[in-house]
C-alpha cells in the first residue's frame, strides 16, 4: 500500500492498514488516497526514475 497526501504530494510506503491509520495521525494529513503497491500513479514512477537517474556521491554510491 502506497499513502499519498493530495497537499504535498508526498508518498509513504505502508505494509497494512495500522501503518497507515498512524502515518495519518502522526503527520496529521486530512486529504491522502491509499493505492495498492502495483498501483503507482505515473507522477511517483516519474518521481522514483529521477531519483534512480541522480548521480550518486562517491562516499553514499555503495551504500543505497
Amino acid at each position: 500500500m502506497i499513502l499519498h497526501c493530495q497537499k504535498t504530494g508526498r508518498h509513504w510506503p505502508c505494509r497494512d492498514m495500522d501503518a497507515v491509520s498512524k502515518t495519518v495521525r502522526d503527520y496529521g494529513l486530512k486529504d491522502y488516497w491509499i493505492t495498492v503497491a502495483g498501483d503507482v500513479p505515473p507522477s511517483m514512477r516519474e518521481t522514483i526514475a529521477e531519483a534512480l537517474a541522480r548521480p550518486r556521491h562517491s562516499i553514499t554510491a555503495g551504500i543505497e
